[in-house]
């Protein structure tokens, strides 16, 4: 989405789908080397690939002008579920063509379903969203509850569900005083640290049905040496009643079918994932104990290092059926 801002007043804002504006750039980029597993070619839907969020943020910034987009100033980073509490506030939300009010109990599925089925063609299968933000807008200035509405943002600012970065250094300073700007925290010599990071690349929405547990413990062995010990157990929670109820969501729309491919694209998928261990710059892995999944990976474990953030991480690919 790409807004207009004149003097803290909204005035033209556009929904675009990313590979529309990915189509658009010719020239061949070449991706970061765990990108490049998947693909020889880097585009504005992989930008978000640091865990420092100003720098995915430029590069996406860039990545939209390299597109033959706008320069912009700003970059925003929602997620989805940011929609959701908002929706809370501002009450349902009805599209014209659809016979019931969309809320924050069915946003996720009925989209997800409308767009992964592309229900208004391949060229266009957003064009639902595109419908929906302008209602929305007019509905949050004209209905929402602005007290709640703030809790909910404050909620979803410090869980890191809304991140922001800005070219121009007050701005971004005001992000990070108010914990917005998602910047990594590297820690300082002889500073102990951890940061687990996920990517998806299963190409479904599975990651909303897995949990995951974390276990870790620090010991001082008999060199005076921090060693640690981490382990992480994800579960994919999706079940039959998870399909009764995107089934019994749909039909409330008047939609008759789900098909099997959708339903795997939906989030019944394999939850495969790369995953990047964080820790401080130098550090050694000592030995790995894993689950058979990850055996035909060689080595299953791999230390690279992040010289944009100056810090080591331990590189995995995950994956839970």
């Amino acid at each position: 989405m790409i807004v207009d801002l004149n003097d803290g007043y909204i005035g033209k804002s556009e929904v675009h789908d990313v590979y529309q504006t990915d189509y658009q750039l010719k020239e061949t980029i070449e991706p970061p080397e765990e990108i490049a597993i998947m693909s020889k070619r880097w585009f504005l839907r992989d930008s978000n690939y640091s865990p420092n969020f100003p720098t995915s943020a430029a590069k996406a910034a860039w990545f939209l002008e390299k597109s033959k987009g706008p320069s912009v100033d700003t970059v925003i980073a929602v997620t989805e579920s940011v929609f959701e509490d908002v929706l809370t506030s501002v009450g349902p939300v009805r599209l014209p063509g659809f016979s019931q009010d969309i809320t924050s109990d069915n946003f996720n599925t009925l989209f997800t379903y409308v767009i992964e089925a592309k229900l208004s063609g391949t060229d266009d299968p957003k064009k639902i969203l595109k419908k929906f933000v302008p209602i929305f807008e007019k509905n949050l200035l004209k209905n929402g509850d602005y007290k709640k509405l703030a809790s909910l943002v404050a909620k979803d600012i410090k869980e890191r569900r809304i991140m922001a970065y800005s070219k121009a250094p007050d701005i971004e300073a005001f992000f990070e005083r108010a914990g917005l700007s998602g910047e990594l925290n590297v820690p300082s010599e002889k500073e102990d640290y951890l940061q687990i990071v996920h990517t998806n690349i299963g190409g479904n929405k599975s990651d909303r049905y897995v949990s995951e547990n974390v276990k870790h413990d620090s010991f001082i062995n008999y060199k005076g040496e921090i060693e640690n010990e981490l382990t992480i157990e994800k579960k994919h929670n999706w079940n039959f009643n998870t399909e009764l109820n995107w089934f019994e969501t749909i039909k409330s729309f008047g939609f008759e079918e789900i098909t099997e491919p959708v339903k795997e694209v939906m989030g019944r998928g394999k939850n495969v994932t790369f995953t990047r261990i964080y820790v401080p710059i130098g550090s050694k892995l000592i030995s790995i104990n894993s689950t058979p999944v990850l055996d035909y990976i060689e080595p299953p474990v791999q230390t690279k290092t992040d010289s944009d953030n100056g810090m080591t991480y331990f590189f995995v690919r995950m994956e839970v059926e």
